[in-house]
């Protein structure tokens, strides 16, 4: 039987691979909605991350800021 691989091991993969991570491409790329709490769990697991607030103007012309999530240091 295939082992399931966790969502948080999903992202951390992601961030390894391409340098960061939004809510979006979380959804986009790897089906995952809270990306939040994965960064949360691997937090707890002692990854530390850097979020970095952006705002831009989305489809409609509002502003709308969001974070983009890209790992630090690992667990020790």
């Amino acid at each position: 039987m295939k082992k399931k691989i966790r969502h948080q091991d999903r992202v951390l993969q992601y961030i390894k691979e391409n340098g960061s991570i939004t809510s979006a491409e979380c959804f986009t790329k790897l089906g995952i909605i809270d990306l939040p709490k994965k960064i949360c769990l691997l937090q707890d697991e002692g990854y530390v991350f850097k979020k970095e607030s952006i705002t831009q103007k989305n489809r409609y012309g509002d502003s709308t800021t969001y974070k983009r999530y890209s790992l630090l240091e690992a667990e020790k």
